[in-house]
């Protein structure tokens, strides 16, 4: 170094206090590890409907939204429709979207008014746009397809729900295969009154509150019928009165979700000690009991939110917030239907109400000698900088 630049920085050595930074110990808090920023898209940009049930992405990237008025396309800057007047869509309002690895959309239509009964289920040629049935889209379909109640992914998987019997089927790269029979649900039926679950009737909605990750599935038919809990161990079933209310079933500060070590969690907010095999019991954190709950359909995270004070994402870690109160109650009572994550992290988050985009970007700046960090000090411009062999910043 030369004489003239040793005496700049012994001048600035002398201007800034003496502060000393630990390089290895700095800690970040989750306000300042991310730049969150959110977006929120409705009929003025292209959806058919304010109303969103359901999303997904297909294979070929494109990101594929159920609504009430028609099933739109979004290539990230312009929404393609479809309908039942243009395209033979047998019904307008699409309440639950699912693929295959074949280029297949699955697409389950919801009874006209505010319920989320299924009524029929179609596929989509996403190569041609064509529309058919599940028998003619896989002709060794080992079920009835007209009392198939639901259908969602599990990774590649699919997984469907059939009544009359009760059946849960995951076609895999191997074919249909029947996982579990859930014979005590058979009774809701009477013999006399066996119809189609895809008419309207007291259970065809609760498909939806089934969860289904990593293999591991918990099967909902209604609140007086018993929960099945499935792992790679085997089945667990459960008396609705020996266990907690869980959300979407019974909602009330309860959710049972998937988790990453490819077991079931009960999450409780009295932290409840229940006697489930391969069920970890995990309190749901204080501060947000007020809200409700909705699990990523690809991912065990949460989405937490309320209308007084915002919209969280909690990943069993951390929480973070993604919006405010004001910012999330664009719709007022706004419901959420469901919520994913695509390829390029970008969370899409289904309303009642328009679309939300949330993005999460590391921010790659670590700040120091903020006020926040400086306490008393009053000047916090720094005019040079000057780290010893040891690691130590001045």
């Amino acid at each position: 170094m030369s004489s003239c630049c040793r005496h700049m920085v012994l001048c600035l050595l002398f201007i800034i206090p003496a502060l000393q930074v630990s390089l290895i110990s700095h800690t970040q808090t989750d306000s300042t590890s991310y730049i969150i920023s959110h977006k929120i898209l409705s009929v003025e940009d292209g959806l058919a409907s304010r109303e969103i049930f359901c999303g997904l992405q297909d294979n070929a990237g494109f990101l594929w939204f159920g609504t009430r008025n028609g099933l739109n396309r979004y290539d990230g800057k312009n929404f393609k429709l479809f309908t039942s007047q243009k395209d033979s869509l047998f019904d307008n309002k699409v309440i639950q979207l699912a693929k295959d690895q074949a280029n297949h959309l699955l697409i389950v239509y919801g009874h006209p008014g505010y319920s989320r009964m299924a009524m029929r289920i179609e596929v989509m040629d996403l190569a041609t746009n064509r529309v058919q049935s599940l028998k003619a889209t896989y002709p060794q379909l080992p079920f009835k397809e007209e009392y198939v109640y639901w259908v969602i992914n599990d990774g590649n998987d699919l997984c469907f729900l059939s009544a009359n019997p009760f059946q849960y089927w995951r076609l895999t790269e191997r074919g249909f295969e029947l996982k579990f029979q859930m014979k005590e649900w058979d009774a809701i039926i009477p013999e006399t009154r066996k119809q189609p679950v895809l008419k309207p009737n007291n259970y065809a909605h609760s498909g939806r509150y089934s969860h289904f990750y990593n293999g591991d599935a918990a099967l909902y038919v209604g609140e007086r019928n018993n929960i099945y809990f499935l792992t790679a161990s085997g089945a667990v079933q459960v008396k609705p009165e020996n266990t907690p209310p869980v959300a979407g079933f019974t909602p009330q500060h309860e959710l049972l979700v998937p988790d990453t070590l490819n077991c079931l969690q009960l999450i409780t907010a009295a932290g409840n000690k229940t006697a489930f095999r391969n069920l970890h019991i995990l309190p749901i954190p204080k501060e947000i009991l007020d809200g409700h709950y909705v699990r990523d359909i690809n991912s065990a995270d949460l989405l937490y939110y309320s209308q007084s004070r915002g919209l969280f994402l909690y990943d069993h870690k951390a929480m973070y917030k993604l919006m405010d109160g004001e910012d999330f109650a664009m719709a007022g009572n706004l419901i959420i239907n469901q919520f994913f994550t695509d390829s390029r992290g970008n969370r899409w988050i289904c309303t009642s109400g328009g679309l939300i985009r949330i993005k999460l970007d590391k921010n790659l700046f670590t700040h120091y000698f903020t006020r926040a960090l400086i306490g008393a000090i009053t000047n916090n411009q720094v005019r040079g900088i000057y780290a010893n062999e040891y690691g130590t910043v001045y």
